[in-house]
């Protein structure tokens, strides 16, 4: 299947990546879907209705933004986890709330839109779950500890999904160095962003891993 025959549903939707996703997808899918924290009246503006809003960390609330987006797909064949974020500063020892805020930031909220999606494509018989990693969380970041580990659990997640489905769901993961948003150019002032991630190429490597046959990998960007 390619991208032109795709439904397509992107959660954090507004973020720097997710909005940059859906605007591509707008352009180039059958249809696309996003899922958002909060009302946005520009996007709203934009693209009409389009969205909708839930609370990622309330898994009913989940469940009733998925079976929306379904009674107007019918069907939908991909899910992109790009919900998360990012924090660092502080070493291991002085961390406390950071690892409740990464765990759910970053993994709860993957874990319950997968959760939501899982019995939907199963019932299809099909579907593609695509997530976001990270590759600094592979080795481990200075004073980005609950921010690495949270991204270690996505990546499990997502293998562990592509094995539990049997071919079924594909399942990967992107797994980008760091992504060229204006969030990130504001987290890190005056830092080379010479190597960075573009946009453009996350789309591109997006767009290959939703057009493959592979799944339970980690795509490396």
């Amino acid at each position: 299947m390619n991208i032109g025959e795709m439904n397509i549903v992107i959660t954090g939707a507004a973020g720097g990546v997710g909005s940059h996703l859906f605007d591509y997808f707008h352009k180039n899918a059958q249809s696309v879907f996003g899922i958002i924290h909060r009302a946005n009246p520009k996007m709203v503006e934009n693209y009409g209705n389009l969205f909708i809003v839930a609370d990622l960390l309330n898994k009913p609330s989940v469940d009733q933004a998925f079976q929306s987006i379904q009674a107007r797909f019918g069907t939908i064949h991909v899910l992109i986890n790009t919900v998360g974020g990012f924090h660092h500063g502080k070493p291991i020892e002085q961390t406390r709330d950071e690892w409740v805020h990464m765990y759910k930031l970053n993994f709860m909220t993957v874990l319950h839109s997968c959760q939501s999606m899982i019995p939907i494509m199963k019932k299809q018989g099909m579907g593609h779950i695509l997530n976001f990693g990270a590759q600094v969380a592979m080795e481990g970041m200075k004073e980005a500890g609950p921010y690495c580990v949270s991204k270690v659990m996505v990546h499990t997640l997502t293998k562990t999904i592509a094995k539990e489905s049997a071919g079924a769901i594909k399942s990967n993961a992107i797994v980008p160095w760091t992504m060229d948003t204006p969030k990130n150019r504001k987290s890190f002032p005056g830092a080379s962003y010479s190597g960075w991630t573009s946009l453009e190429k996350i789309t591109a490597k997006v767009v290959g891993v939703l057009e493959s046959e592979e799944s339970g990998k980690l795509k490396f960007i």
